[in-house]
């Protein structure tokens, strides 16, 4: 089992609180004076940024989402010489900071550009090709949702394939089983056929119907 010694618990913290950095929520603010939490699906994600902010803000979000984590892994390699097993520990805390940001009152987002951005940390290869395969996901299915929940199932695999390390595979799996449990509304709402499909989204959206 890892130490609980310095350099793990300060890569944990450093990764929390460079993680819950919510930039949907502060472009919202400077943009256009609104909290997004209490639009749209209620959420401080790229998604819900995207859906409410315009594509522009949206794609801004989804980039500094994913470049946080990258930034938090970086810096615990940086400033602690950490190795390889702390660099996890801190993009994975990184996650749960974005989902659970302590000055939001814990209400953030949904963690999927971030777990991408944990791969993009891990490997700029591998998480570009991610990137990649996530949006022809998204595409065959017809919902982004979906495509988030996909990658928390498959997502602990890849950290295992990663780091052969069982207690960084252990809280990938907690990780992945909060960000399916904060996607529960969609569930019930693809499962009602109630979820926005993603072409009808970006067709509203191109139509300027989707205010």
């Amino acid at each position: 089992m890892e130490l609980l010694n310095f350099t793990f618990i300060s890569s944990c913290i450093l990764g929390y609180i460079i993680g819950s950095f919510q930039s949907s929520y502060i472009l919202g603010r400077i943009f256009n004076k609104i909290d997004i939490r209490e639009h749209g699906t209620h959420n401080a994600g790229a998604s819900n940024a995207t859906m409410i902010l315009g594509f522009k803000l949206g794609f801004i979000t989804f980039v500094l989402d994913i470049y946080k984590v990258v930034l938090a892994m970086a810096l615990v390699n940086i400033f602690f010489d950490a190795g390889k097993l702390n660099y996890y520990y801190a993009g994975l805390s990184a996650i749960l900071g974005h989902n659970f940001p302590f000055y939001l009152k814990f209400k953030g987002g949904k963690g999927v550009a971030s777990f991408i951005g944990f791969f993009v940390g891990i490997d700029s290869s591998l998480g570009f090709i991610m990137i990649l395969f996530l949006s022809c996901f998204a595409i065959i299915t017809n919902y982004i949702s979906i495509t988030g929940i996909f990658l928390y199932f498959i997502g602990p695999i890849l950290v295992w394939k990663s780091s052969l390390n069982i207690e960084i595979t252990i809280y990938s799996i907690v990780i992945c089983f909060i960000g399916i449990y904060l996607h529960r509304e969609n569930i019930i709402k693809i499962r009602d056929g109630k979820e926005k499909k993603l072409r009808e989204f970006i067709l509203d959206k191109i139509l300027k119907r989707d205010n």
